[in-house]
């Protein structure tokens, strides 16, 4: 339907009056041409045929269309001053008459309607989970950063997964009035970021080539953005490829 040229949208009541118009009008020819036959056919019977057509035009209620429209203008004004539904505004002059026709109103429950509040519960890593305040989160956290734990320590691989959750997305952070909102095409990933910042771990910047990430020792990490893979039907996830001094990682979401 997309590929269609759209129809120009018209009330019932005009499609009423455009075929009582046409009807009239094909009557009228009728009427003259059998006008013309009982006067008898001669070399200028397209000259009575004509004649007789403006004769009977009175027929066809050419005025009746100017009144319609005058009275939607009239339907319009008093729909936009009725005590009864205030601050209503008709945008369209064809609607008001057909408001009278409608006997069942047909509406889709849309996300637009509603509002999507996500919130993260639960982290789970191999054979450990935390969910709740994630306190442990982020003390273990706090511990990697501090660089005093090998690589191979359970708060460092914990710092990774977080990494990770707080830079696979599509969030771009917005300061607006000192405050700091995140804009996203989908709430899940605004939860993963929120979730991120509450045990330490800020998306600080983002633009098309970098990603920083503000930490609570007053730290800044900025990671290189190689390439983004978008979310699709197919793939059902969306990835990105980071580099960070010389190591390059792949994230999947």
């Amino acid at each position: 339907m997309n590929t269609t040229l759209p129809e120009s949208k018209v009330g019932l009541l005009d499609l009423e009056v455009n075929n009582l118009t046409k009807i009239l009008f094909l009557f009228v020819v009728v009427l003259s041409s059998v006008m013309v036959i009982m006067k008898g056919l001669d070399a200028n019977w397209y000259r009575y045929l004509m004649r007789f057509v403006l004769l009977f035009s009175y027929i066809i209620p050419i005025s009746l269309r100017v009144n319609l429209d005058m009275a939607k203008l009239f339907f319009s004004w008093l729909i936009g001053r009725d005590k009864n539904i205030p601050d209503t505004v008709v945008r369209s002059s064809t609607i008001p008459e057909e408001l009278g026709r409608i006997s069942y109103l047909l509406s889709d429950k849309t996300g637009t309607l509603t509002k999507n509040e996500m919130i993260f519960k639960k982290i789970h890593l191999g054979s450990v989970s935390f969910s709740g305040e994630f306190n442990d989160v982020a003390m273990h956290i706090e511990s990697a950063y501090s660089g005093k734990l090998g690589r191979h320590s359970f708060s460092v691989k914990l710092q990774t997964a977080v990494e990770a959750i707080a830079l696979c997305h599509n969030v771009t952070p917005i300061e607006e009035n000192g405050k700091v909102d995140y804009q996203a095409a989908s709430p899940d990933e605004v939860a993963l970021v929120e979730w991120t910042e509450s045990i330490g771990v800020r998306l600080a910047f983002r633009d098309l080539a970098s990603i920083e990430l503000q930490l609570n020792n007053g730290n800044r990490k900025r990671f290189q953005i190689l390439h983004m893979f978008p979310f699709t039907s197919e793939s059902k996830r969306m990835g990105i490829i980071l580099k960070v001094s010389l190591n390059i990682y792949l994230l999947l979401e």
